[in-house]
């Protein structure tokens, strides 16, 4: 333990070396708080410390007064008190080690003293990347989830969720978990993170939430839920519900030979039942070998003339709709109705609109998004069921029709019947999602359970399902690095960059980098391949902007460099070639 004289000193800005006078900068009034508590933090991290009489941070607080530096500790043991299930999600990157530590052992020594729920019923969980990271002192008795990933799978239900995440992430986390959260959320932002704007955060959670009040450091922020909070009731989606809510759907398939269509979309029961529903099924057999892009947009405009459904909902023949598929469905598009009444296209499987890669985080979120299984596993989402994406999957694309009850000016947009595809290859899943961003209007995943390429396997005798699942995933993969396939791929993205990115009907947004800030890095000799949260580098910031200052400060400065191919893939060269 550190002796508390030289803990205040510390505080207060005074250095081993620097003697009162002779100040560094001021320290947040926080850290002020903390160290009036490092004397005590040592005996913490001891299993021994009951037996050698040490207090708690909160009965330490309690027998010396202190409660009142900006009462941050005290009102968190308060809290802890009251409750008996905590979790941590700690990435440990970009917050303050020690500030998270102390307010995660002050609500767990707050719930080990307090009356909450009742003895031998308390629990801690903690997501950690790592538990010997520096800085970070163990709850007592706490549960280390360290090979767990909070990100992309829900927590166990708690009491107190206790979040101290990158921005970009903490916002995943919560559409992840915040509906298991039975009463209060504790948010810490990172290192210079000026507002969590917890107000407006609270407002986009499901059920009703309120800021605590009170002189909080704008690091961090409290909410909490309605007393009256129901998990059943948000399961049932906390929003008006229509009860004349019964839209019609043409399910459209090109089958095949009907092999595929047998063994998987044929043994749905909304399918075998179809005789006495009101919706329709249109099956065709084959494309005649014609391309796929012109071939499926006349599909859609006969599906159309023929019918006056609200709905069309396109299928790959090897899909299967459980017996929950219709009412599970309905549910979303209603809820997608409440959140985005002017919403694009729909699918089940696809990646979300704010996804990027994070080669420096120590958690991921993940890249593809749904509520289906294929030969890869389960995936998972947010608690709504609803996610705006950047690309949906074409086994499954879900339109509104021109002439049912979202007909006019909510149609869907159309199908390009001059995308680039082949007979069995099509990306229209992606050509209509950015049609729609084009348009103003977002594109969404729905939480639907279904299976693509499972029924069959699932029905086999298990000793034979792992065989069946690797061979499964050799023919994807096979399919997909073929020389047709990856040609076709390139042509089709080629054509859509063309359509919507360098024509600016979509703007994608990337980093950039000034000219005067490339001229500082390598003035300073700074190593311009390191790559931030989001897998840019200064040199590939630089490079996207395409701006004549920022190339030439390039290639003045190519002597020392030292551009490394492995983070490219390419050769660095001027327009001529000399260098």
């Amino acid at each position: 333990p550190m002796p508390r004289e030289a803990a205040m000193r510390l505080a207060e800005g005074c250095g081993p070396g620097h003697p009162p006078g002779r100040t560094q900068a001021p320290r947040p009034p926080w850290l002020l708080a903390l160290a009036a508590l490092l004397p005590t933090i040592g005996g913490l991290a001891s299993p021994a410390r009951e037996a050698r009489g040490r207090l708690s941070i909160c009965q330490q607080l309690q027998q010396r007064g202190q409660s009142g530096i900006y009462g941050v500790v005290e009102r968190l043991c308060a809290l802890g008190a009251q409750h008996r299930r905590f979790t941590l999600i700690d990435a440990q990157l970009g917050q303050n080690a020690t500030l998270v530590s102390t307010l995660w052992l002050s609500l767990t020594e707050g719930c080990a003293e307090g009356a909450g729920g009742g003895a031998g019923r308390k629990r801690a969980v903690a997501y950690v990347p790592s538990k010997r990271a520096a800085g970070r002192i163990p709850a007592q008795g706490e549960h280390i989830a360290e090979n767990e990933n909070p990100l992309a799978a829900p927590i166990r239900p708690t009491d107190v969720l206790m979040v101290a995440l990158p921005a970009e992430q903490r916002h995943s986390a919560l559409h992840m978990s915040s509906f298991v959260v039975r009463r209060c959320i504790v948010l810490i932002g990172s290192v210079g993170e000026h507002s969590l704007e917890a107000r407006d955060l609270g407002l986009r959670l499901p059920g009703v939430w309120t800021v605590q009040s009170g002189q909080w450091p704008s690091s961090i922020a409290i909410i909490c839920r309605d007393p009256g909070y129901s998990t059943y009731r948000l399961q049932q989606f906390a929003f008006p519900q229509r009860a004349d809510f019964r839209p019609r759907i043409v399910f459209l398939s090109i089958i095949g030979d009907g092999r595929q269509f047998k063994q998987h979309l044929g043994r749905s029961s909304i399918y075998r039942q179809r005789a006495s529903s009101k919706h329709r099924w249109l099956l065709v057999n084959g494309t005649d070998r014609q391309h796929l892009a012109p071939y499926i947009a006349s599909l859609r405009a006969r599906a159309e003339r023929e019918s006056s459904s609200d709905l069309l909902l396109f299928l790959h023949p090897d899909l299967y709709l459980p017996d929950t598929f219709e009412e599970e469905l309905l549910l979303s598009v209603q809820r997608l109705n409440h959140i985005d009444p002017n919403w694009a296209v729909a699918g089940f499987f696809g990646v979300p609109l704010d996804w990027s890669p994070e080669p420096s985080s120590p958690w991921s979120r993940p890249r593809v998004v749904g509520r289906g299984g294929d030969h890869y596993g389960r995936y998972t989402m947010g608690w709504s069921n609803v996610t705006a994406a950047q690309c949906v999957d074409e086994t499954a694309l879900l339109l509104r029709t021109r002439r049912g009850q979202f007909g006019g000016a909510g149609a869907s947009p159309g199908f390009d019947a001059a995308l680039p595809s082949a007979s069995r290859i099509w990306l229209g899943g992606t050509g209509t999602v950015l049609e729609g961003l084009a348009q103003g209007r977002r594109s969404y995943v729905l939480g639907v359970d279904v299976l693509h390429q499972m029924k069959d396997i699932l029905d086999s005798p298990s000793e034979d399902r792992h065989r069946f699942i690797d061979e499964r995933r050799w023919q994807a993969m096979h399919k997909f690095s073929s020389a047709g396939s990856t040609i076709m791929h390139a042509t089709a993205m080629s054509y859509m960059s063309e359509k919507y990115l360098r024509s600016k009907r979509v703007d994608l947004k990337r980093a950039t980098i000034s000219v005067e800030v490339l001229e500082l890095l390598l003035s300073e000799r700074a190593d311009v391949n390191v790559a931030n949260r989001n897998g840019a580098t200064p040199v590939l910031m630089a490079a996207q902007e395409n701006i004549a200052e920022s190339l030439e400060v390039l290639l003045d400065a190519t002597a020392f460099v030292r551009l490394r191919a492995r983070h490219y893939g390419v050769r660095c060269e001027d327009r001529h070639g000399s260098r």
